[in-house]
């Protein structure tokens, strides 16, 4: 089944983090705490406001 179109408002994006086979992408709380880490600052370097996060 193709996936549905997603409404692009101005300036908003939706991206997804998904494992293979939607397996866990991080294997232990410290990966994940890593990977805020990393979207914090490339936020903040890129100048880009994160809304949402889950």
């Amino acid at each position: 089944m193709p996936t549905r179109l997603r409404v692009d408002l101005a300036g908003y994006h939706h991206v997804i983090n998904r494992g293979v086979n939607r397996c866990n992408v991080f294997n232990h709380d410290s990966d994940k705490d890593m990977f805020l880490q990393i979207i914090n600052k490339a936020a903040t370097i890129e100048k880009v406001i994160l809304h949402d996060y889950v």
